[in-house]
């Protein structure tokens, strides 16, 4: 079992999210990390990074496979990356084949841009990263950190509980 590399964790702490509640590890690989991506999004804009060049590849709804490139700029680094879509990687009815394909480039270039992509993917690489992610972690992490923040009226109503009338 691995680590998460100090490197995201410390990314993570600067935009102020926990590894908990944004890193898994693939329990097939317990040597890869999973990065979801809300937390990719708000990495990308704590450090300015910004997209041009969002071109459509491929479009080819007869077989339902959709490809996007982008390019990604921060300071005076740019990194690019192609998204793809199709049938067999992405699940369910009514698939939303492009937005999948560009949300798939954008957190490739975030992870190239900020130095990560050999050391973890997005959830967006495929939908068994997704399945991966334990069930509940987020809803403890929420309740714990709402405990943190209100443990005077925690306490006060507690104590009035424990009193009899």
């Amino acid at each position: 079992m691995s680590t998460i590399p100090t490197v995201i964790t410390d990314l993570l702490k600067e935009a102020g999210l926990s590894a908990q509640q944004s890193c898994w590890q693939l329990p097939q690989n317990k040597n890869v990390w999973i990065v979801n991506h809300k937390s990719l999004e708000k990495l990308a804009a704590m450090k300015d990074i910004r997209y041009t060049d969002c071109k459509v590849e491929l479009a080819d709804s007869t077989n339902n496979a959709y490809a996007v490139s982008v390019i990604g700029h921060v300071g005076d680094r740019s990194e690019w990356s192609i998204g793809e879509a199709s049938a067999g990687n992405v699940r369910g009815a009514g698939a939303y084949y492009f937005a999948m394909a560009e949300k798939r480039a954008k957190d490739r270039v975030i992870l190239k841009l900020l130095g990560l992509h050999a050391d973890v993917y997005s959830e967006e690489e495929a939908d068994d990263f997704k399945d991966a992610k334990p069930e509940g972690g987020d809803l403890l992490i929420e309740h714990n950190a709402a405990a943190r923040d209100n443990w005077v009226s925690i306490a006060y109503i507690k104590g009035y509980m424990g009193k009899e009338d």
